[in-house]
């Protein structure tokens, strides 16, 4: 699917999952940013000079030349005629804890997100994003009720001219990876091949994610590309940030990112270069310290067949999971290292996987592991899958190994998953094996093209961990 303007293609969508009812799109980091009036051109697939390859590409519009037909009065759909897209969620989260050394928890929560553009507003964009969460302790805990409420974004944007773009608000800069959330002012400008931006702002509490004046950052990226044409395309940014902390220097650095993608070879790259000056220089550290990497690079050796490594040394990544499970804790205890792996379809049902690791840092300090997965998939009989995973590996304090079995399958609005795991560590010293096992269940059902509902229960026991974990989550979408 093409996306136009002024008869260029600015951005190619590709389906990655589809339904009978909807379909869902990638859309590669170095296309421009869609609007209201480009033009829409879908490749079916009909063979050359057919009506299909006569017919003039769609205008997307912010509504539909005929009056919609007539509903009943509802929030969302009056929210939805009036140019906003988003959802509400209320999320629960119950862990209990059964050996008696820690505390159980129930937390209920809700999620706000919220995009539009008001009509008669042209250029006008708004966005919000809050979460909120009470936490209640029991056992094991004498902790007060704990209530927390996080604006993620709160951002009003101005689009200028089809490639200028202004916001104020609490914000992501959209050039550069780098940078966190912060409360303040950007400006962006997309060109054909380059593009530049700049923001100025402060950064939240780091304990309330309120707002503070203690930090204040500022920054500029400028960046470099193929035109959207063609069967390769490249993406370079430079970026400059600075931050300070009550008038002292707190961080300066650079930013590199780079970005390739062809028909057989992918590869992204992002450096962080610190500049120390100052009382970091006075301290003994070098003028220039290389502080953050991560490459990636993916090789296509056929159509069924590739090849992947990576390098991860980044100190600080955040992550938003609704739920942890040991798998998930393990992955991310050996993020930071080398890989190294091998990926095989031998048809388009069957996934095979192997992949080597160093771990240089995080908790698990260094380490090695191999891991090995199977990924089988059956759309055609009631959406069922299956996979599974080995791992084996070795650190300083012993070795383990970790293995893991799902299955899943899709039943009409319902789609349910099973999953279970081992892992086994035996340390070097005198210490006895310790074993930890869990299964889980998870399913989600589309009530309504508006409603969703999902639920998971995971149970883990082993050494000192014996808890039961219950999540709950009803989105509505407008």
């Amino acid at each position: 699917m093409d996306f136009l303007r002024a008869g260029e293609i600015i951005a190619t969508l590709r389906i990655s999952a589809i339904s009978t009812q909807r379909a869902s799109c990638d859309r590669p980091e170095g296309s421009a940013e869609i609007l209201v009036g480009d033009r829409v051109r879908l490749s079916s697939g009909a063979p050359a000079g057919t009506v299909d390859d006569e017919r003039p590409p769609a205008t997307l519009t912010s509504s539909t030349a005929a009056a919609p037909p007539s509903r009943p009065f509802s929030v969302g759909g009056w929210l939805r005629d009036h140019g906003y897209r988003g959802r509400v969620g209320l999320r629960y989260l119950g862990v209990t804890d059964h050996d008696g050394f820690g505390s159980s928890y129930r937390q209920p929560a809700l999620d706000v997100r919220l995009d539009g553009s008001p009509q008669g507003a042209a250029g006008l964009r708004f966005s919000v994003d809050a979460r909120s969460r009470r936490t209640f302790r029991t056992g094991g805990s004498d902790a007060p009720a704990e209530g927390r409420t996080r604006v993620y974004r709160l951002l009003g944007e101005w689009r200028v001219s089809p490639r200028l773009r202004a916001a104020a608000g609490r914000q992501y800069a959209t050039g550069l990876t780098a940078v966190g959330i912060f409360d303040g002012v950007s400006v962006d400008y997309d060109a054909t091949r380059w593009s530049f931006g700049a923001f100025s702002g402060v950064l939240p509490d780091a304990s309330t994610f309120g707002l503070s004046s203690d930090v204040h950052e500022h920054g500029i990226h400028v960046g470099w590309r193929e035109r959207a044409t063609g069967r390769s395309r490249w993406q370079v940014t430079v970026g400059a940030i600075g931050s300070y902390e009550n008038g002292e220097i707190n961080r300066e650095n650079l930013s590199l990112q780079a970005r390739y993608a062809g028909d057989r070879l992918f590869a992204s790259a992002i450096q962080e270069v610190d500049i120390n000056r100052g009382w970091k220089r006075e301290a003994g550290e070098p003028a220039l310290s290389a502080t953050s990497a991560l490459v990636s690079v993916r090789y296509r050796i056929r159509s069924h067949a590739s090849v992947n490594a990576g390098f991860d040394n980044r100190r600080v990544v955040r992550l938003y999971r609704d739920r942890i499970t040991p798998e998930t804790e393990f992955d991310d205890s050996a993020r930071q290292g080398y890989w190294g792996g091998l990926e095989y379809r031998p048809t388009a049902g069957l996934r095979l996987g192997l992949r080597a690791r160093e771990t240089t840092g995080g908790s698990s300090g260094v380490a090695n592991s191999v891991t090995a997965t199977v990924r089988a998939s059956w759309p055609a009989v009631t959406g069922l899958s299956a996979g599974v995973r080995s791992t084996t590996y070795r650190n300083t304090a012993g070795s383990g190994r970790l293995h893991s079995v799902s299955a899943g399958a899709t039943l009409g609005r319902t789609h349910v998953d099973l999953s279970g795991g081992l892992r086994r560590e035996t340390p070097d010293g005198p210490l006895a094996a310790d074993n930890l096992h869990w299964w889980g269940i998870d399913a989600d059902r589309r009530l309504s093209n508006a409603w969703l509902l999902l639920l998971s229960f995971e149970a883990s026991r082993g050494g000192l961990e014996r808890s039961d974990q219950l999540y709950a989550n009803a989105i509505y979408r407008f």
